[in-house]
């Protein structure tokens, strides 16, 4: 039996498959060109320097794949490099501008992980927006 993750993936790839009939996707849900996975190809240049710096070397394989979670963000987030005065989310707005890959310390031992995206105004600042969110008290509170 197919499970819920699996079946997600694969509606994802079909879709993309439909709407995009001139790029190839392999089975695994993996295009050759990392650029064609953003809505805005454009936007590559406003993020790789962050996908870069972070540690989990995003742009090297994982930006490929289809059902990849940095590639969510960064369809939606992407544009806010550019605009991110206009980024309202949980009711909150007057956001820095929205950082990619980037490292938090957690206090333990290891590499601190990396969080798809992270949003900081004077007041709060949230993280990885797709797993559940809340805002938390900022540097500035």
């Amino acid at each position: 039996m197919i499970d819920t993750v699996q079946r997600a993936k694969q509606a994802l790839w079909d879709s993309y498959r439909k709407l995009n009939p001139d790029i190839e996707v392999d089975p695994k849900g993996y295009i050759n060109d990392s650029k064609k996975n953003l809505l805005q190809l454009e936007w590559m240049e406003l993020i790789k320097e962050d996908y870069r710096g972070g540690g989990g070397k995003e742009l090297e394989w994982k930006f490929r794949a289809i059902h990849s979670s940095a590639v969510l963000v960064a369809n939606n987030f992407a544009r806010f490099k550019q605009e991110s005065h206009r980024l309202t989310i949980l009711d909150w707005s007057g956001f820095n501008i929205p950082v990619f890959e980037k490292q938090l310390p957690t206090g333990l031992r290891g590499i601190p992980p990396n969080l798809d995206v992270f949003l900081e105004n004077r007041d709060c600042c949230i993280a990885n927006v797709f797993e559940g969110a809340s805002c938390y008290p900022g540097r500035n509170s």
